[in-house]
């Protein structure tokens, strides 16, 4: 697919050229994430916040219809990518913000509109150049020349391109750097526009966080335990393969949530299908919603093994259980930009009972590692969880 995308880049070079000419709209800004499917992350924040302030002309570009409809359905400025009228939007704009890929629009009709790339998360994991370019034999270096030459010819056509990085600490700024293959001229230190929803003050409006019904109907538990695995690609296996493969009892682990009153929610990466492993368990759930972010709010104790989600939620100030089961074989396949160990202020569980034991041990002692955990946040979100879109846009605008 990437293969096909990069062709059809190259055929239709000519629109990039002839949109660099079109006049820019400065108060024209557009808004795109994952891939153009999905109305999520840190654009999904920045774009509701700015939505409000009539100084800028916003719209939301998204290569579905259905998604496009909705979102003007509640009064927001909305449109599909490939109508004419998206068309003509991106070329005019001033201005766009992407979170995964420059596809997340459409880089052949962005030429001279400005980049933002507010990124979907603080890299623990080795991502970008330090995983695309990475070639031991002598055809993979011909190969990493080959593509070094294309993406100096046309710089729009590499899927992590962008002409500004948003980054949220100086604390993580070598990682980024070093996985996007830029210099620090391109950075804009901010914080992330998705961490004001973890601010205890932070309404969701039950018509954007259609969830919301949902949420609300975890008050009636205690503990809400979330789990958030990254996906795993590399090694062609799913959350199910870390279920079964670490020792998850089904039963054993229901008696102990029924124990503390307590749910445990499987929040998957959106590469990754759900599927209905836990249909009909009452104390399981398997969420089905893009964005975790409102889940967070109502979790209790997060469970995580190499996302970087756990980065934002040190803001909440509760407890983290890290689960890096097939921690070996990951850091030799995939690699991470920290020490694991030192940037992980949470017990680590190796398997699904050490995941029970350590659960019941926070559930009694919630504050273990709260001074760890603090002062991690400390370095990665010194900005907090108000005004984030607030900062970040009165930076790139001026």
């Amino acid at each position: 697919m990437d293969k096909l995308k990069l062709i059809v880049y190259f055929i239709f070079f000519p629109l990039r050229i002839i949109s660099m000419f079109i006049p820019k709209n400065p108060k024209l800004i557009i808004f795109g994430s994952s891939l153009g499917e999905k109305f999520a992350d840190n654009s999904k924040y920045l774009y509701l916040n700015l939505s409000r302030d009539s100084e800028y002309e916003c719209y939301w570009i998204t290569k579905s219809k259905k998604n496009a409809s909705y979102l003007t359905s509640l009064g927001f400025k909305s449109l599909y990518l490939y109508s004419i009228k998206g068309i003509l939007k991106c070329c005019r704009a001033k201005v766009n913000f992407i979170t995964h890929r420059v596809d997340d629009i459409n880089p052949l009709f962005l030429g001279g509109s400005l980049t933002v790339q507010l990124w979907h998360g603080i890299p623990l994991k080795k991502i970008g150049f330090d995983t695309d370019w990475r070639y031991s034999s002598f055809l993979g270096q011909l190969k990493y020349i080959f593509k070094k030459v294309i993406y100096f010819i046309f710089p729009y056509s590499y899927y992590m391109n962008c002409d500004r990085l948003v980054v949220p600490s100086k604390f993580v700024i070598d990682s980024y750097l070093s996985a996007f293959g830029f210099g620090e001229s391109k950075v804009i230190i901010s914080p992330q526009p998705r961490v004001e929803c973890l601010d205890p003050n932070y309404i969701l409006d039950s018509k954007l966080f259609p969830e919301l019904l949902l949420l609300q109907d975890l008050k009636k538990f205690d503990w809400v335990l979330t789990w958030l695995p990254t996906h795993r690609r590399q090694s062609n296996t799913d959350f199910n393969d870390l279920l079964e493969k670490y020792g998850f009892d089904d039963n054993k682990f229901e008696e102990f949530l029924e124990k503390n009153n307590a749910i445990f929610i499987i929040k998957t990466h959106l590469l990754e299908d759900c599927g209905d492993r836990f249909k009909g368990r009452f104390r399981f759930l398997l969420y089905k919603y893009t964005d975790p972010y409102p889940l967070l709010k109502y979790t209790s104790i997060l469970l995580t093994d190499y996302s970087s989600v756990y980065f934002d939620f040190l803001v909440t100030g509760r407890p983290i259980i890290f689960t890096p089961f097939d921690f070996k074989e990951y850091s030799e396949n995939v690699g991470f930009y920290y020490d694991y160990n030192e940037f992980t202020p949470g017990p680590k569980a190796k398997n699904w009972n050490e995941v029970i034991e350590c659960s019941d041990e926070l559930m009694r002692n919630p504050i273990k590692f709260n001074w760890e955990r603090l002062e991690l946040n400390n370095s990665i979100n010194p900005h907090g969880t108000k005004d984030c879109s607030k900062i970040l846009i009165n930076k790139i605008m001026n």
